[in-house]
């Protein structure tokens, strides 16, 4: 089984498995509830990953920033992500072909996070309940296209964000592994940031879903190399199903002990 690539700068995950590995899926679903909106940082910013996970044997992810960056422009303020590694090094052009957005979505190919692709949109999240959710779309003769749509639990309202090819295996299958990793990660800043900077933010998740099918287990926990930002904290209520995460907290919710690391 492969596991989630671990983020540089995560603060604390929630790593959630199904008993099994799935072939041939078609929608892997993720609910959260922002408890909190979050003041614009001034520098960097928070990424909620929603989901880190293997589609046809690639590494991807998806999730909300609280400032999403663009190449060669200011940042955008908030959004919505979905990102897909390559294993090899593919060009520009190729990943690009991956790729399809709305009309006032973007699209980034870059190298210093290893070779991916990424579709991102502009979305005024704030404190509420969404569903994040991948969606297999058709196949072509280079792969399968899978659909980032985002669902606002107080309006109903669909937002796609973009779409993401992944290829096919030998057998035709495309296939997702067995393990599902949420994180909240500090990224930019031109550096480490310091506890200070991170806002106090509180987010709940339930159990992520592939085809309805709820994950079996979870594992929340820090990262060895969380460094300063140790000021987080993450948990899972059994009585009520749901995993949670705070950070920007004014004291060190855990000890880094191998008790509570990934």
């Amino acid at each position: 089984m492969r596991t989630p690539v671990r983020m540089p700068k995560a603060m604390a995950y929630l790593d959630w498995d199904w008993p099994y590995s799935r072939v041939h899926f078609d929608t892997l679903s993720v609910e959260v509830t922002l408890h909190n909106d979050l003041p614009r940082m001034e520098r960097g910013g928070i990424f909620l990953i929603g989901c880190q996970s293997y589609i046809g044997g690639n590494l991807s992810y998806f999730g909300l920033q609280t400032n999403m960056q663009k190449i060669g422009e200011s940042h955008q303020g908030k959004g919505f992500i979905f990102s897909r590694w390559y294993d090899n090094l593919e060009p520009h052009e190729v990943r690009v072909a991956d790729t399809r957005i709305p009309a006032d979505g973007w699209v980034e190919a870059g190298e210093y996070e290893g070779n991916f692709v990424s579709v991102r949109g502009r979305y005024p999240w704030e404190p509420g309940v969404y569903r994040m959710e991948v969606r297999g779309a058709e196949t072509d003769d280079v792969g399968r296209w899978f659909e980032f749509w985002v669902v606002d639990d107080r309006t109903g309202i669909e937002t796609w964000i973009g779409s993401l090819r992944f290829k096919t295996a030998s057998d035709g299958s495309t296939s997702i592994s067995n393990r599902c990793g949420m994180a909240l990660e500090a990224y930019g800043g031109g550096g480490y940031l310091t506890p200070r900077e991170i806002p106090y933010w509180q987010v709940s998740s339930k159990p992520p879903t592939i085809d309805g099918e709820a994950a079996t287990s979870v594992n929340p926990c820090y990262p060895g190399n969380v460094g300063s930002l140790r000021n987080a904290g993450v948990s899972y209520d059994e009585d009520a199903g749901v995993g949670r995460f705070e950070i920007g907290l004014d004291h060190l919710a855990h000890e880094l002990d191998p008790e509570t690391i990934c």
